[in-house]
């Protein structure tokens, strides 16, 4: 089923075709997230680390969210549905598995180096005590 802007969804996890356009310098085609295995999880979990790292606006909800839809109504649903989720999630490995809250402090600050080749920000060393 096509969107209005003419994108579709492809693959397991759903990812917008809109989004292959910056990924056809690599190859990467709507038959390859399509393909059965991981691939479309990996993409999928790319997508929602741009989003999350490229200085959108909004909560961190908000940005997962973005994966779905940058429209706010449809955003907002999609925000609320991964909140509720998200919950349930929780209670789930709380009744499940024991854990222990722990409060410690760091002072480790990573350092990012952007690589604008592959648009991914990596670390490059640990900083102690800044």
């Amino acid at each position: 089923m096509r969107n209005s802007n003419g994108t579709y969804d492809v693959g397991y996890m759903q990812f917008n075709t809109a989004y292959l356009k910056s990924l056809k310098k690599y190859g990467i085609e709507a038959k390859h997230v399509a393909a059965g295995g991981c691939y479309s999880y990996d993409l999928a979990a790319w997508r929602i680390s741009a989003h999350l790292r490229d200085g959108q606006k909004g909560d961190m909800w908000t940005r997962v969210a973005n994966y779905h839809s940058t429209t706010p109504k449809f955003n907002g649903r999609y925000r609320a549905d991964l909140i509720t989720k998200a919950v349930k999630w929780g209670e789930w490995l709380k009744a499940h598995y024991h854990t222990v809250e722990t409060a410690v402090e760091t002072t480790v600050t990573p350092r990012m180096v952007y690589k604008p080749e592959s648009g991914v920000y990596t670390p490059r060393r640990l900083i102690y005590g800044r």
